[in-house]
């Protein structure tokens, strides 16, 4: 690997432009990192991972490599990528994938999501300083198990039943009537009436009928990971009230330009229900970031210092008696209060008025559990496996 292979992948994308320090993608390229005994990357390993650094938000989320840009980048074939990102996730420097989809009508031919780890100990000076806040107990019944795109894939699916035969009163109940308007409240959308060929009518038949076909399997991952992207946006952008309803309407745009194809008649519709999503998804990641301040004697304002970023990251797991877990990764490029311990484990209850509230937060030293966890539930482990802790630094040079 040499000078002409750095700049290239520099200039693999356009649009892409390279936020990681060229000092880290040099060191992971020419194997210059820090790591422990018996966990060396290849050659291989390290091409692999520079191409993904070349392509990472400072954060490390990867969104515009899919899979013949890799190709074309690497020379690997779909085996040995596959190979690779197992190994990169066994040693801790993949977090988690979600798999890309195709769409007819959404989506359209979306790439793969690939969430490094910035922080690692073998980046040594480059390592950024991240903490990971996992909040447990956000209600299941509120957006199913799956998080808010399951409860809008599955929503949209029984009221695309239940419309016609309420407009039609043919066996139209209460029951069937209370979950059209609770999805219409839940999404955002306009409460118009349903009596036929009327605005609300039309409205939901047509936000409906995007989900009638789509499978259920990789487009709900794809399409949580999505929101999730647009509320790490809500949440790293520190906004006035006019500044955020601009940013609003800016995402607005990107979640049309990102996620519907052609001008759909429920694009309108589905662009509000993802935008509102996103919206609960920060509030619920905001109410982690303000009790771990609050636990830390934090003043408002306080993650407002240096580079602070934010990226809500894949769901570690979903179980009926715990609730929802949301895991928000806090980076910055050098120590702040925030990232002092790796990992804070934040339990919530639900309170009057359904406002969830933190009964604890308590910190830990190693949060590799959890990057292990998210690497399984991800698909990207059948059985996690040690990796070296943040806390250790290592002596030996990969060659």
């Amino acid at each position: 690997m040499d000078d002409d292979f750095a700049e290239a992948l520099k200039g693999s994308f356009k649009n892409c432009p390279v936020e990681v320090e060229e000092t880290l993608i040099r060191k992971v390229a020419f194997g210059c990192l820090c790591q422990e005994k018996g966990m060396k990357l290849t050659p291989l390993n390290r091409l692999f991972l520079s191409v993904l650094l070349s392509h990472s938000s400072k954060v490390g989320r990867v969104v515009d490599l899919g899979h013949a840009s890799l190709s074309k980048l690497t020379g690997f074939s779909v085996d040995q990528r596959r190979s690779q990102v197992s190994r990169l996730a066994d040693l801790g420097f993949l977090r988690a994938l979600v798999p890309g989809v195709t769409g007819r009508y959404l989506f359209g031919s979306a790439k793969s999501q690939y969430f490094l780890n910035m922080g690692h100990p073998a980046f040594g000076e480059n390592s950024r300083s991240e903490t990971l806040l996992v909040g447990r107990g956000f209600a299941g019944d509120e957006d199913w198990l799956g998080g808010q795109a399951e409860a809008l894939f599955k929503g949209a699916r029984e009221v695309n039943q239940l419309v016609p035969g309420i407009v039609k009163e043919e066996g139209r109940s209460d029951v069937a009537l209370r979950k059209v308007v609770r999805f219409e409240r839940q999404w955002g959308l306009k409460r118009a009436g349903l009596e036929q060929g009327g605005a609300g009518y039309q409205q939901l038949s047509d936000l409906t009928a995007l989900f009638k076909d789509l499978p259920l399997e990789g487009y709900i991952s794809y399409l949580q990971a999505k929101i999730n992207e647009y509320a790490s946006e809500l949440l790293s952008e520190f906004q006035d009230q006019d500044g955020l309803q601009l940013l609003e309407v800016a995402i607005l745009a990107k979640i049309g330009e990102e996620l519907v194809i052609g001008n759909e008649p429920g694009a309108k519709a589905f662009k509000t229900a993802i935008l509102t999503a996103s919206q609960r998804q920060a509030e619920r990641a905001r109410l982690l970031l303000d009790g771990v301040k609050k636990e830390l004697g934090l003043a408002e304002g306080a993650e407002k210092g240096g580079d602070t970023e934010f990226v809500i990251l894949p769901m570690l797991e979903s179980h009926p008696a715990s609730g929802n877990m949301l895991t928000l990764c806090v980076s910055s490029s050098g120590p702040s209060p925030l990232t002092e311990s790796p990992y804070w484990n934040i339990r919530l209850t639900m309170g009057w008025g359904r406002e969830y509230c933190i009964s604890t937060a308590e910190s830990q030293p190693d949060s590799s559990f959890l990057e292990e966890g998210m690497q399984v539930v991800c698909g990207l482990k059948a059985k996690a496996k040690r990796y070296p802790e943040r806390a250790s630094n290592a002596d030996a040079i990969i060659t």
